[in-house]
């Protein structure tokens, strides 16, 4: 299935081969109406032909050029919404470590309740830290009761809530 079919944007590495295609025939047609035309006295259906196939070969170029503006959009809008995530991505790390010092977080805790908002587990914290388990379980019982919460989903409920909320 294409991308066309899936309805997604074709990647800019798939326009670029169709570019590179479409001017390879573009010049391939150039170069035979160029011939075509020095070669030899033309009768009145091979003028046709050749003018079918100057018509064919600035249709390409057009073509072409459209496919550039559109590759050139595309790779503006990426690098525009990859910009936009970064900045959104470092928004919600300041609010989130806004509000970890709204809690009044040790160092520790505030890198335990930082994984633990990742996604990661007690047992991967742990790893992650090169502490015991027991040593992450009980800075996460210190960080919820810091954030006046009673576990992760709470905790996770209570930043989410911060992120819409004026404190």
């Amino acid at each position: 299935m294409t991308s066309f079919s899936t309805g997604r944007v074709p990647q800019p590495l798939f326009i670029l081969s169709i570019i590179i295609l479409q001017s390879a025939c573009a010049i391939f047609f150039i170069f035979d109406v160029v011939i075509d035309f020095i070669s030899y006295e033309l009768t009145n259906s091979e003028k046709l032909h050749l003018i079918a196939e100057s018509i064919a070969a600035a249709s390409l170029i057009i073509a072409i050029v459209l496919e550039i503006g559109v590759l050139r959009s595309i790779l503006q809008r990426k690098a525009h919404l990859e910009a936009q995530l970064t900045r959104s991505q470092q928004s919600l790390y300041e609010i989130v470590a806004h509000q970890f010092s709204n809690w009044k977080l040790t160092p520790a805790e505030f890198d335990v309740a930082m994984f633990l908002f990742k996604g990661f587990g007690p047992s991967e914290i742990a790893k992650l830290r090169g502490t015991s388990e027991g040593t992450v379980k009980a800075q996460l019982s210190a960080v919820y009761r810091k954030a006046n919460v009673q576990n992760r989903a709470e905790l996770l409920v209570s930043i989410i809530d911060s992120l819409y909320l004026d404190e």
